[in-house]
């Protein structure tokens, strides 16, 4: 049996909890911050995960709503601004089972993924007149709907401005309104980079013994964008993916499963569907048997901060599967394709956790970070790791970047 800090935690319960904060470039001011907030989502879902009610669905929800409540993400409160200057958010949540629920261009909503998650829940109930129920609902009739569930906090659309997002919001767009202003692709290069990398994007992902795999993403969406634009975060297959597999190794059980939650330029992600091409990828592998033993505490390609954290050693062979897999994806299938058509810097963040079953029937669960801008934001904890980590994650080429003619991808492995 392990234990969290505050609870007993049988084998039933057991969970594997990770969350991000967002590709993109994180400046030291906001980094404590952003830890703080990481922290605190995986140290809620991991005590929650002790409840008999717990679910992977239920972990994602409770990781993600820390995040939502943070002012320094771009999800919920101090959410990038429209170019109204209004909040407007998606989100989404999947678990392993193929159910799904999201919401787009919402406003009023404190917590986006709770909505997610009801709208999700709703399709279970049988309907009178048999009609389908929805995957997706957007701006007014989500608001609509929101009222009808009382486990819905509705709150003042101006409440989940801040300061900052707010202060934030008038420079660009004063620089938007100028007479003098110049078009996007003639300003200079580290401009197009800051204006292109406020996101912050949030999510989540889990494997709870006894429900399997979820994954939920929530955002902001872009700075300025055009008020009722739907991005990654409420499309179905873009913005998170969680599968599981058929094959039981007992009643509570799926020996193999992925839950992927992404971040990144939205409009990218939507047309290359990347958490469900990655996820199905990646599942079909596992499914086959292709990579089971990992060594353990392994770090492939990657660097990362060790500021108050512990130690990850390298070591990568016998991972090179799922690695392939993500580097193929995001170099060949998403980075060269938009560099083709002259894009400044394709800008994607993949948090993947894999679940098998070896053949002495112990699981393996692994958490896999991949991204091609300079930094990501990630943590987690799982019975082996009670204690949260947070970490931001840098490409040791950080600074070389950007317009650069080959993808600079960073992937990472932490077993769990």
């Amino acid at each position: 049996m392990h234990t969290t800090n505050s609870a007993p935690l049988d084998y039933a319960h057991e969970a594997y909890i990770a969350v991000h904060g967002g590709a993109g470039i994180h400046r030291k001011t906001s980094e404590f911050e952003v830890k703080r907030a990481i922290r605190e989502a995986c140290t809620r879902a991991l005590n929650s995960s002790a409840r008999p009610e717990s679910t992977a669905i239920s972990l994602v929800a409770e990781a993600t709503c820390v995040l939502e409540d943070s002012p320094h993400l771009n999800a919920g409160l101090g959410s990038n601004l429209t170019l109204d200057g209004t909040v407007e958010c998606d989100a989404a949540i999947m678990s392993g089972d193929s159910s799904f629920g999201s919401v787009a261009a919402v406003s009023g909503v404190k917590n986006p993924i709770q909505l997610a998650k009801s709208i999700r829940q709703y399709s279970y109930k049988e309907d009178k007149l048999g009609r389908i129920p929805p995957l997706t609902l957007v701006s007014a009739g989500a608001t609509s709907f929101a009222r009808s569930d009382t486990s819905i906090q509705l709150v003042p659309p101006s409440s989940l401005i801040t300061e900052s997002s707010h202060d934030q919001w008038k420079r660009w767009k004063d620089k938007l309104d100028s007479n003098d202003g110049s078009a996007f692709n003639d300003m200079p290069c580290e401009m197009r980079s800051e204006l292109r990398n406020i996101q912050d994007t949030v999510g989540a992902v889990v494997w709870h013994a006894k429900s399997g795999a979820a994954a939920g993403v929530s955002s902001g969406g872009l700075l300025l964008k055009l008020p009722g634009r739907v991005g990654e975060a409420a499309v179905f297959g873009a913005g998170c993916w969680a599968q599981q597999g058929s094959n039981l190794r007992d009643a509570a059980c799926a020996a193999t499963g992925v839950a992927c939650s992404v971040s990144g330029t939205g409009e990218h992600i939507v047309r290359a569907q990347l958490a469900r091409l990655i996820g199905e990828r990646v599942m079909a592998t596992l499914s086959a048997g292709v990579g089971n033993v990992y060594p353990q505490n392994d770090v492939v390609e990657g660097n990362r901060e060790e500021e108050n954290e512990d130690e990850v050693q390298s070591d990568g062979d016998d991972v090179a599967d799922t690695h392939t897999i993500l580097q193929q994806i995001l170099g060949k299938e998403f980075w060269e394709p938009y560099r083709k058509k002259d894009e400044l810097s394709p800008s994607a963040g993949i948090l993947l956790l894999t679940k098998e079953t070896g053949e002495n029937g112990e699981a393996s669960v692994r958490l896999w970070c991949a991204f091609t801008t300079p930094s990501m934001a990630i943590g987690y904890a799982s019975p082996r790791h009670p204690k949260p980590k947070a970490m931001i994650l840098k490409h040791p080429d950080a600074s070389n970047m950007r317009n650069g003619e080959k993808p600079r991808i960073f992937i990472t492995a932490i077993p769990l």
